[in-house]
């Protein structure tokens, strides 16, 4: 669980998170590509893990935009960096899908 020491919040749960997804999704095409013809069964398995990855990851973002941007925002010495620069402008740019309370355009 994240901690605050000082003004400085503790962000390694943030590594470990993104680490996670970025491990799972890198992942992903040699798992389907193992996968033997006619194994539906694993098929379905496998099927239901990249779903649940995926969500996981709707979910982190949707909680990143309504949390964590607002505050970056807010702090303008970091809009000039190169690296939220890139990271803002992918963030806008994704669709986010309608779900409970959201509409498609949100």
């Amino acid at each position: 669980m994240s901690s605050t020491i000082g003004t400085k919040p503790d962000t390694q749960d943030m590594v470990i998170v993104h680490r996670a997804f970025r491990r799972e999704f890198r992942l992903m095409p040699d798992l389907v590509a193992d996968v033997a013809d006619g194994n539906v069964r694993r098929a379905a398995v496998l099927a239901g893990h990249c779903r649940d990855i995926a969500t996981g990851l709707q979910h982190h973002h949707e909680t990143e935009d309504d949390l964590l941007w607002p505050v970056l925002l807010a702090r303008r010495r970091w809009t000039r960096k190169p690296m939220f620069t890139r990271c803002a402008a992918g963030r806008s740019s994704s669709p986010r899908p309608a779900g409970p309370g959201r509409s498609a355009s949100a």
